[in-house]
């Protein structure tokens, strides 16, 4: 968080992971929008080489958002920036361009979470 209350988030959920970046963001966009005010709508862009959605929103207490998501080894990728000022919104976009993502290892990262719920359901059906 900086002087002006502007912040970045970046996390990785499991709850997307096994659907398409298409429907995943379509979904997501449908959330955001029962609250929010979208100011830019969903559109795709490259990041690191990396092909991301991002959209753009206004919360109801002025609150700037933009949300960027991509498909990354089985997991749903985010970045959250939150800002009030447009000049923190132009140094944000100047600092993706910075960023280097790896390709992505779909075949390995699929059966990781193969294994690992296989694991999971393995200890309930030996009870």
């Amino acid at each position: 968080i900086n002087e002006n209350m502007s912040s970045v988030i970046i996390a990785a959920e499991a709850s997307f992971a096994l659907i398409e970046l298409d429907l995943a963001a379509k979904e997501i966009r449908k959330t955001r929008a029962k609250n929010d005010k979208i100011t830019k709508d969903l559109f795709k862009t490259k990041i690191g080489g990396v092909e991301f959605y991002r959209l753009e929103t206004l919360d109801k207490d002025g609150n700037k958002q933009v949300f960027l998501c991509t498909l990354r080894e089985a997991l749903l990728f985010q970045i959250v920036f939150t800002y009030k000022n447009d000049a923190d919104l132009k140094l944000f976009d100047e600092s993706l361009k910075t960023i280097k993502l790896e390709e992505r290892k779909t075949d390995e990262a699929k059966n990781n979470l193969e294994k690992l719920t296989e694991n999971a359901f393995s200890g309930l059906t030996n009870r």
